[in-house]
């Protein structure tokens, strides 16, 4: 049993049954899986993006430290 309230915050005295407040007052379990669900790119795409642009950055850093480090200095060896 549920009571329910009108929007002036009196109580009216209607109580409902089991069924109809579990009805009206669900928590939505799938809704919100589904706005989960539609709203990850938008999330999840900016962050991607900027990760793998920090992370492309250096590791072009780190293949220019190596090949500075194994060249020598007067040219190429023969």
């Amino acid at each position: 049993m549920a009571y329910l309230a009108q929007e002036g915050g009196r109580l009216t005295g209607g109580i409902l049954a089991q069924r109809e407040s579990d009805r009206r007052f669900s928590p939505r379990f799938l809704e919100r899986a589904v706005f989960g669900v539609m709203t990850l790119p938008s999330v999840g795409m900016p962050l991607w993006y900027s990760s793998e642009r920090k992370y492309d950055t250096l590791k072009t850093e780190e293949k220019r430290a190596k090949s500075n480090s194994t060249s020598t200095p007067g040219g190429s060896k023969h």
